[in-house]
């Protein structure tokens, strides 16, 4: 179980981070470039590794399961869906909105296990929704944007989320039959061709040396992220999982903040109200109460 937890809490520093850089990222690349470069880094890094220590493994590729393929495609719509809404909105709404996907989730696991929502997680439902509207409606009236750029980006975010939910169903489905980087290599490898159709040429050959170095950045992070999430899938039930990558927006704060104080302009500072961080706390505690994990037999 520990091992599990370790596993959920680096994949959220990851995540929590990885929403400033991304961000900084379209500075010099659109959204597509960047999730196409993201995924074929990190599709070539982890298929050496395999090349390297178990060669024999590379055979997946050759006949991938099904929900393999499937895990990939829903993991491009993800990150495609996640770019253009930080694209529109900004790196805080963005980690607050996507945090609708480990909600998600905890359904998929809920209906498959046939489940029922006991009160506290319904109560949960209720408090997340009401946090939410609040967080949105702060950021409606002071985020530097107009409502149709604003409405737009959420929606993208959404959308990337219910594609994460999935992702995370059929990652779980996999953990139990096959080595989860093997289940990973067929996702990337996926993940790179669906996009393909999405990557500008013509700016990939405008970058300078520490913009490329950038892009690799974020491919190894994503190896990284997604190796320690398909472990604690793996290890630990999915309503853990879910509830410890819910806190992830909190990191993201206070990178934000700490950045702001040091005036590193990675990325624009933020706007957000007093009542915008109440309502995303109340939204965040919202969803950590929905995805709670309850023992079958607690000790």
């Amino acid at each position: 179980m520990a091992r599990g937890i370790a596993y959920a809490v680096i994949t959220a520093l990851f995540f929590a981070l990885l929403a400033i850089v991304l961000k900084y990222s379209m500075t010099f690349a659109s959204a597509g470039t960047v999730v196409f470069l993201r995924f074929v880094t990190a599709f070539v890094t982890l298929a050496a590794i395999f090349a390297v220590r178990r060669p024999h493994e590379l055979k997946v590729l050759i006949r991938p399961p099904l929900a393999a393929v499937a895990a990939g495609v829903c993991l491009a719509a993800n990150y495609f869906g996640y770019m253009k809404g930080l694209q529109y909105t900004t790196a805080a709404n963005a980690q607050v909105l996507i945090q609708l996907a480990p909600v998600m989730l905890a359904f998929t696991g809920i209906f498959y296990f046939r489940e029922h929502l006991n009160t506290l997680q319904k109560a949960g439902m209720a408090v997340g929704f009401a946090g939410l509207l609040l967080f949105y409606e702060q950021q409606l009236t002071r985020v530097d944007l107009s409502a149709s750029e604003y409405n737009t980006g959420n929606l993208w975010l959404v959308g990337g989320a219910v594609a994460w939910a999935l992702w995370g169903a059929f990652q779980k489905s996999l953990g139990h039959r096959m080595n989860p980087q093997a289940v990973n290599l067929v996702v990337y490898g996926v993940a790179s061709l669906m996009t393909t159709v999405l990557f500008r040429p013509i700016e990939a050959v405008t970058f300078t040396p520490a913009v490329w170095a950038l892009m690799v950045f974020l491919g190894l992070s994503t190896l990284a992220a997604y190796a320690t999430l398909a472990q604690a899938l793996k290890l630990i039930p999915v309503n853990i999982v879910s509830m410890i990558i819910a806190l992830n927006p909190i990191g993201t704060f206070l990178a934000l903040d700490v950045l702001e104080r040091l005036g590193v302009g990675l990325v624009q500072p933020e706007n957000i109200t007093t009542l915008g961080y109440a309502g995303a706390l109340i939204f965040i505690t919202g969803v950590c109460l929905v995805v709670r994990y309850r023992e079958a037999n607690p000790e």
